[in-house]
């Protein structure tokens, strides 16, 4: 009963303690947000990809994607494992930020062999990954379309726009600033 006494007197402690919560809970909720473009002798596309941290830092798991490739946009990202149908390559839809040398890489890279799988709204499906296409060496950037034709791709970057996490301390921190004034004002 004291403690819910101490909540309601008005003491400028509570609305800074609430204000603290909510602004550590939207930091450690957050999905990183990934702007990313491609170019090849054949394909071309831009977009961006939502994806969850997991517990191997910097390694992120690709949930949803937008865009267009080739003038056409993009309907959805595949399931983990659905393209290539080889049970060996299938897509894993991992994403690394920063590029880092996988197991199977011999670069630092944003993508590993597996890649990502997406399919376009005109129904073609990509795997855009990292790796050797039929002994290309070095290892770089392809797309696999759905017939398994495959484009060497000359470039490709990955932004992560999401904001930083001292950039959404900082915002907390004045939005905390306002509220406690506000908050002086009204019992003054």
């Amino acid at each position: 009963m004291k403690n819910v006494d101490l909540l309601r007197k008005k003491s400028p402690l509570s609305p800074i303690l609430v204000a603290l919560l909510l602004v550590l809970s939207s930091i450690s909720a957050r999905a990183d947000v990934f702007d990313f473009s491609f170019t090849g002798p054949s394909d071309s596309g831009s977009g961006t990809i939502t994806a969850n941290a997991t517990e191997t830092v910097g390694e992120f798991v690709a949930t949803s994607m937008s865009g267009v490739t080739d003038g056409v946009a993009i309907s959805s990202l595949l399931p983990p494992n659905t393209y290539p149908a080889s049970v060996l390559l299938s897509n894993d839809n991992d994403l690394y930020d920063p590029a880092i040398v996988t197991f199977f890489n011999s670069g630092p890279a944003y993508l590993d062999i597996y890649g990502f799988s997406y399919e376009l709204v005109d129904g073609t499906i990509f795997n855009l990954y990292y790796g050797v296409y039929m002994g290309s060496d070095p290892e770089i950037y392809n797309l696999l379309t759905g017939d398994y034709v495959n484009d060497a791709l000359t470039s490709f970057t990955l932004t992560d726009i999401t904001p930083e996490p001292s950039s959404l301390l900082l915002l907390g921190t004045g939005a905390l600033v306002v509220f406690c004034l506000l908050w002086r004002r009204r019992t003054a």
